[in-house]
């Protein structure tokens, strides 16, 4: 048996964590945070979420291409010599032809998510996979 199987079919279920009820947390919050506090904290939680909702609408939307054809490769050939574009090149960086075209693109970049971190906690029960 592997040594990941025998650490979760021998090791009981741990316990469920209490989970405060609603009137606790209010209550906690109140006991904390006078009126404007609260209103301001709120504001600030609202608009955190806010942003990240936009981010990640953003960072999932696939509609960011478009395609255009011709009726034949002459077409294609003829239209990618004019702007200085390689017809071998089935997807372009939309950037560069912009700067082909000679247009500036104002939109800045999105910054997309960066590689997950690995937690120590959890490296004994991740399987190994070849690298």
């Amino acid at each position: 048996m592997s040594k990941w199987k025998e650490m979760h079919t021998e090791a009981p279920p741990p316990e469920p964590e209490k989970v405060p009820t609603l009137e606790e947390v209010e209550q906690s919050f109140s006991e904390q945070l006078d009126v404007e506090q609260k209103d301001e904290f709120l504001q600030q939680l609202n608009s955190s979420r806010d942003k990240e909702k936009k981010y990640l609408k953003d960072i999932s939307d696939t509609n960011y291409y478009f395609t255009v054809c011709f009726s034949n490769k002459g077409q294609l050939y003829e239209f990618c010599e004019k702007f200085g574009l390689n017809p071998d090149l089935i997807h372009m960086d939309g950037r560069e032809v912009a700067k082909q075209f000679r247009k500036a693109l104002e939109t800045p970049d999105l910054r997309h998510p960066s590689k997950m971190r690995k937690s120590k906690d959890y490296e004994d029960l991740a399987l190994d996979f070849p690298e």
